[in-house]
């Protein structure tokens, strides 16, 4: 569709493992306004940038949902990764 929206590009990386880093970008199509504000829900951080950082460990796999919304126009998405706990098996991309 031509409707202005936003995607996230997670480098088809769903699984990133306790202490490591994903750079997420987003992707804009139609709206022309590049004012992303990151936020996320479940354990790690996100920078201003969009690098997400797994915590250290965690006792359980989690599920994280990470979120990109355009301050200015309001357009948004969303996108889920796991971080698994140590001795679980890790999800196949």
């Amino acid at each position: 569709t031509d409707a202005p929206h936003i995607a996230i590009d997670n480098q088809q990386i769903h699984v990133v493992t306790p202490g490591a880093q994903l750079q997420l970008y987003p992707v804009d199509w139609f709206s022309g306004s590049h004012n992303i504000v990151w936020s996320v829900l479940g354990p790690g951080k996100i920078t201003p940038t969009g690098l997400y950082v797994a915590p250290l460990s965690v006792a359980t796999g989690q599920w994280v949902t990470v979120h990109a919304r355009d301050s200015v126009t309001g357009l948004s998405a969303s996108y889920f990764l796991f971080v698994p706990a140590p001795s679980s098996t890790a999800l196949t991309n």
